[in-house]
């Protein structure tokens, strides 16, 4: 499955996030939250509301390619 990580932003958002899309859809966002001090990770739904089966080490690799963008961009890189 091909994985995709994109650095976004939005209006109601006030720091970027990483989007984290394997075969075509995005699965997740990698979030930092600066009063939890931490990365947080949003899982989505399916599209059709159906469920979603990923590989696990491919989602364990595309997280933490997700945070490495953000750490690259200025974020701090802390230990998950």
């Amino acid at each position: 499955m091909t994985t995709e990580i994109t650095i976004a932003s939005d209006q109601d958002r006030p720091n970027l996030f990483a989007e984290v899309r394997m075969g075509g859809d995005v699965i997740a966002e990698v979030i930092y939250d600066a009063a939890k001090m931490s990365y947080l990770v949003q899982v989505f739904a399916s599209h059709d509301d159906g469920s979603t089966c990923v590989d696990l080490a491919e989602f364990r690799n595309a997280l933490l390619q997700a945070k490495e963008a953000l750490v690259a961009r200025g974020y701090p890189n802390l230990t998950v």
